[in-house]
């Protein structure tokens, strides 16, 4: 009874009686037999009972209130003036059981969950259960990413760097397979990853946004989706071509976004119908991306901005903490109040839920004084099994270095976090098992034959590429290298044609991308010879109107043909069509004499 007079000593407004009626009825589940129901006001108590059970209802708010409740005239005596909360009885005729209402995946509702670890208190006065709170269950994902969401107790732990580790380890260039990685920044009240961001891969949209669509959808949810994954391709950072790409989705486009945001993620879980969308709709998402996984950088703390997503079960949830005290404890909170959501699961959803927690900035003298040890002990114990043979918990170590203090980029995320070894590993193996297929057979390399041979093959390909490319006015026709700035170039217009001014130094290489361009004779094949999805992309053709005057113009050369090509599609006239020596004469004389203005 020790915690329950302590609640009792301290009430101070009627949120304070709220909170303990909440905490003894577990969530409105457990009442003695004589209660139908209770509302809390901001002035005043109402208690629905059965007929001729008032002095029952007197009995058992005694024993829950203590000496704050008092019975004439009936009322919770608050501390703060000795103000008395009162309360009126109404007796219902016939009353059945009060309904049980709904819980949501937020931290004011699962803080009042019932457990049967033995560690809370049976409301006093002989209550009758009316069973936990429907808890609607979410639908399994089919198919589609995997939706990975990191989070912390306190900032400044290592939770970005922990989640771009792992970013890292599933983009590490091994193979030939694609590999397409979301990272959504849903920390919306400090982002992190979102300040990585460079100019060229600054998305135009934002998770505030996203949310903001996804409530008040203007033409559905569909087409909300389609767009943010259209402006998201936009501006992916690809690795190694479109062989490996990384989208992300910041927080916000500034700070004045979330300092205004009329849509946060609780709104999202509170639909009756659906309190579990928002994962729902960053799968949607991922999967519109063709992702292998979504990773979901959560706000610290115990914050509705992060528990939708963290009681989700179809989520796998690592947890970021430093073995100093404050986060300890913090973090067990967190892990407890995880433990008591997922109890609430059938037995399927409770066999594959297994938080992994990750500590991290981790030194030798840490090691040794005992703190490490001390968390281990602490945070297992918050999120207990029944198997006493099963962990409870996946644990990994990250030590502190330096050198990963300082990162300000995503590039430099994903070149320096490597040097964390022991979790960098443990990142590599969940991205194995993430890539792995069933009855996949895998090459091993033996003395760096396999890997050496690889290498130069591909250097050996790589050079012939350069000499066929090394003069832009080649007549040879060349393979494309899909530079950065031409998959940019690809990605922004891949649906809207381009209108775009090439510039650049001499020997920069406009004159070559214009070749490549008017040999495919049309965008969709230029975009094709980048790597792109024909059948994602706008099609047109080309048609040359000026060029270099080192390219020849012949009538079987490229520029004829492609202005054939172009001619062929509208039925055009070819016999009109002027060489470069006759264009280049008549756009002289028309400088010298330009055309009188026809106002």
């Amino acid at each position: 009874m020790t915690d329950h007079i302590s609640m009792a000593g301290h009430l101070l407004t009627w949120l304070d009686v709220e909170r303990l009626l909440k905490k003894y009825t577990a969530l409105w589940t457990r009442f003695p037999q004589c209660i139908v129901g209770v509302d809390c006001f901001a002035d005043g108590m109402e208690i629905r009972h059965t007929p001729g059970s008032a002095h029952d209802v007197d009995a058992w708010l005694d024993k829950v209130f203590g000496r704050a409740y008092r019975r004439d005239p009936r009322a919770i005596q608050l501390r703060i003036g000795n103000t008395a909360y009162p309360m009126d009885l109404l007796e219902e005729q016939g009353a059945n059981l009060p309904t049980v209402g709904q819980t949501y995946p937020l931290w004011r509702d699962v803080t009042y969950l019932p457990t049967d670890r033995g560690d809370g208190e049976t409301p006093p006065g002989e209550p009758q259960t009316l069973g936990a709170p429907e808890s609607r269950m979410p639908a399994r994902f089919n198919g589609g990413p995997e939706l990975v969401s990191f989070h912390s107790f306190k900032g400044g732990v290592g939770r970005t760097t922990t989640l771009m580790t792992y970013v890292a380890a599933c983009l590490r260039d091994t193979g030939p397979d694609v590999r397409k990685i979301l990272v959504v920044d849903a920390d919306l009240e400090a982002p992190g990853i979102s300040f990585w961001l460079d100019d060229s891969n600054r998305p135009t949209v934002s998770f505030v946004q996203f949310l903001e669509a996804l409530h008040y959808p203007p033409d559905g949810v569909d087409a909300s989706l389609d767009f943010f994954a259209d402006e998201l391709r936009k501006t992916s950072l690809s690795l190694g071509g479109l062989q490996r790409e990384l989208f992300v989705l910041p927080a916000a486009l500034d700070l004045a976004e979330i300092q205004d945001m009329p849509v946060t993620p609780e709104h999202l879980a509170r639909n009756p119908d659906n309190p579990w969308q928002l994962s729902d709709h960053l799968h949607a998402l991922g999967k519109r991306l063709g992702a292998d996984a979504v990773f979901i950088d959560l706000r610290a703390g115990l914050s509705e901005l992060a528990s939708p997503i963290l009681f989700d079960p179809r989520i796998d949830h690592f947890f970021v903490s430093t073995v100093a005290r404050q986060s300890v404890l913090g973090m067990a909170e967190v892990l407890r109040r995880l433990y008591t959501s997922n109890h609430q699961l059938s037995g399927d959803w409770k066999k594959t839920d297994r938080p992994t927690v990750v500590l991290s900035l981790l030194t030798k003298e840490l090691r040794e004084a005992g703190h490490y040890e001390n968390a281990l002990k602490v945070l297992g114990s918050s999120y207990p099994v029944e198997d006493p043979l099963t962990p409870s918990v996946q644990w990994l170590d990250a030590e502190f270095l330096s050198p990963l203090m300082s990162i300000g980029s995503v590039r430099e995320a994903l070149e320096n976090l490597p040097q964390s070894q022991r979790l960098y590993a443990s990142a590599t193996e969940w991205a194995q098992a993430l890539y792995s297929q069933p009855d996949q057979e895998v090459s091993v390399a033996v003395d760096g034959q396999t890997s050496t041979s690889s290498r130069q093959e591909s250097a050996k390909k790589l050079h012939e590429v350069c000499k066929v490319a090394e003069f832009a006015d080649s007549s040879q026709t060349s393979p494309i290298l899909a530079t950065e700035p031409l998959l940019n170039l690809g990605k922004h217009f891949a649906n809207d044609l381009p209108n775009v001014l090439m510039i650049g130094a001499k020997g920069a290489g406009k004159t070559f991308t214009f070749r490549q361009i008017v040999q495919a004779c049309s965008w969709q094949a230029f975009l094709g010879r980048l790597g792109f999805d024909s059948s994602k992309t706008t099609d047109a053709a080309i048609l040359p109107m000026l060029w270099s005057d080192n390219l020849q113009d012949t009538p079987d050369g490229e520029i004829k043909k492609a202005q054939g090509h172009a001619l062929d599609l509208v039925n055009g006239d070819k016999t009109k069509l002027l060489n470069g020596t006759d264009l280049r004469k008549r756009l002289a004389k028309a400088l010298k004499t330009p055309p009188r203005s026809l106002g």
